[in-house]
């Protein structure tokens, strides 16, 4: 009798413990949980995402702006002992670079348009008439080509392979830079005199 008594007295005092335990440990949960505030955390969230798009929209701004296309070093020359760079005899002007041959016929075909426009805007732009260059004959034959037609601009000769560094493979070919030197516009074959008039006025713009 004793014996059961005492039995049902540890059943009734582990109930009862376990009860208390559970109770104690939810309430300390309630109380001691970290508070989550997730309207915060989107909003964190967010903000990062938009800060990070903002970065790469501003870097991408940036490489279109930065999209250029510019000539590399390049060397021309008026005779056998020149040697010019090509930036220093553009100066501070835009460029119109025409890539020409004397036994060319659409060369010779667009010169006398392009003398008149050479005449008419040598103060504000660079004009270069650049001649294929096939040996030291070349000069000769281009120096009496231009006197016979009195044609008023300078030859220079591509001895330094400035058509082979640019890949060009088709006379004429007609060459814009702006002031800063950025290539704008490029004509392959004969351009007509009011074309070229036209480019030179964007250039001038």
């Amino acid at each position: 009798m004793n014996k059961k008594i005492i039995l049902l007295i540890v059943v009734v005092l582990v109930v009862v413990l376990g009860f208390g335990l559970k109770y104690f440990i939810s309430n300390y949960s309630k109380n001691n949980a970290p508070e989550i505030n997730s309207t915060k955390q989107f909003n964190n969230l967010e903000t990062s995402k938009t800060k990070k798009k903002v970065k790469e929209e501003k870097k991408e701004s940036k490489e279109q702006k930065n999209d250029k296309v510019f000539l590399p070093e390049l060397f021309i020359a008026k005779d056998l002992n020149d040697k010019t760079d090509l930036e220093s005899f553009r100066g501070n002007k835009p460029l119109v670079l025409n890539y020409w041959a004397q036994w060319c016929p659409p060369c010779k075909a667009e010169l006398p348009g392009f003398n008149k426009i050479y005449n008419e805007y040598k103060d504000r732009v660079t004009f270069l008439f650049l001649a294929n260059y096939n040996g030291e004959e070349t000069i000769k034959k281009v120096e009496k080509f231009v006197k016979e037609n009195n044609y008023d601009f300078t030859p220079y000769y591509d001895i330094y392979g400035v058509g082979y560094t640019l890949g060009l493979r088709s006379l004429p070919t007609t060459i814009f830079l702006a002031k800063d030197g950025e290539v704008v516009n490029g004509v392959v074959g004969a351009i007509s005199e009011d074309k070229l008039e036209k480019q030179i006025k964007e250039l001038l713009k």
